[in-house]
């Protein structure tokens, strides 16, 4: 398998064909091709399948890595639940949702029971903001989810073709 910095490398030079080629394939969208392009480099970088081991990716993550322990418990290094071309990304998707969620909800507990403050219900009471800023986002959401999801494919056909080529020689 090749190193971290294998695949920081690949990622690094993939930005400008992944550019260009999301730039014509989006019909020449700056916004969308810089989206696209800016979250293929998030998922090399930090959101791929590596997140399952202590890996170059786990450890960007920083003071909040600690989100990754339960996935690293949960899954098996390089199993087809990390690893897999659409399982590993829309996992990893859901599981930090959860986890954003989990964390959400506890800061919320804390802050009602030792403040008396209900974060949740002001936010409620700004969901005519929240909706405005889904629909300003809603555009991208696919971009976001496939950049994702070519950006775990790009480091996962990686490892493959590593392997592939250590096996016959």
């Amino acid at each position: 398998m090749p190193s971290g910095k294998v695949h920081d490398k690949i990622a690094v030079i993939s930005i400008i064909p992944v550019f260009f080629a999301g730039y014509v394939l989006l019909k020449f969208n700056l916004i969308s091709s810089l989206v696209l392009t800016f979250c293929i480099l998030f998922s090399q970088l930090m959101f791929g399948p590596d997140l399952d081991a202590k890996s170059t990716q786990y450890k960007r993550w920083g003071i909040i890595k600690w989100i990754w322990l339960p996935y690293r418990k949960i899954f098996r290094h390089r199993s087809k639940f990390s690893h897999g071309l659409l399982l590993g990304p829309a996992l990893r998707c859901v599981y930090l949702i959860c986890a954003v969620l989990l964390v959400f909800i506890g800061i919320n507990f804390i802050v009602y029971n030792y403040f008396g403050i209900n974060p949740a219900l002001r936010m409620i009471n700004a969901g005519r903001h929240g909706i405005y800023c889904l629909q300003l986002v809603e555009p991208y959401i696919i971009l976001v989810l496939s950049g994702f999801f070519i950006g775990a494919a790009i480091h996962t056909l990686t490892d493959k073709i590593t392997s592939f080529f250590k096996n016959i020689l």
